[in-house]
């Protein structure tokens, strides 16, 4: 069996896209959305490579 490998990722957007990524994802992700620059959010994750 192959070992999986992940990476970190990293979702940016507005308030409402990424509160609907870490919902769609919320196993991968490593914390909720939090402002990042300016207006814009982010949401971190797990990715797998």
């Amino acid at each position: 069996m192959k070992e999986k490998r992940y990476t970190i990722g990293e979702f940016i957007g507005t308030l409402e896209e990424c509160t609907k990524f870490y919902e769609e994802h919320k196993d991968d992700c490593i914390a909720p959305p939090y402002l990042y620059e300016g207006s814009n959010y982010r949401v971190t994750y797990w990715k797998e490579i």
